[in-house]
């Protein structure tokens, strides 16, 4: 996934936490990036919204010591349920009983992808990132 022009929305979020509004546009994929102080800079990569909504939680993410050696960490987080494989088909970079964080242990700057299969397939696409410069991907499904 390649970003196309310039960021659509820019806000630096108060106390509260809140930002917005945004409107997102029908169909269309986006790429969210979240900094706060202690954690890594979180690109979240969101499937289409497939609906209107008055509340999107965005979520930053810390480098486990464990995953420090990674030159990329890619996690997948379903909003609508577990992602258990057993009650739908899903895909993470290719792996079909996926887990929920992938670390790429060498130089790998890429298309990374996620989808699931349900009564549609919902897929989203994002792009790696280095984790040696505090940055880390989510891949994030609606369904």
């Amino acid at each position: 996934m390649a970003r196309h022009g310039l960021a659509l929305y820019i806000q630096a979020l108060g106390e509260d936490g809140r930002w917005g509004p945004f409107q997102a546009e029908q169909g269309v994929a986006y790429e969210f990036v979240t900094r706060a102080p202690g954690y890594a800079v979180t690109h979240t990569y969101r499937s289409p919204f497939p609906r209107g909504s008055q509340l999107v939680h965005l979520k930053t993410s810390r480098i486990a010591d464990a995953d420090l050696p990674a030159f990329s960490i890619i996690e997948l987080e379903r909003h609508r349920g577990r992602a258990d494989p057993y009650v739908c088909h899903i895909v993470f970079d290719g792996r079909t009983v996926p887990p929920a964080k992938i670390t790429l242990p060498q130089l790998q700057s890429r298309p990374i992808a996620a989808e699931i299969h349900t009564d549609m397939i919902e897929r989203v696409v994002g792009r790696t990132w280095p984790a040696k410069e505090s940055h880390v991907v989510r891949l994030e499904l609606s369904q």
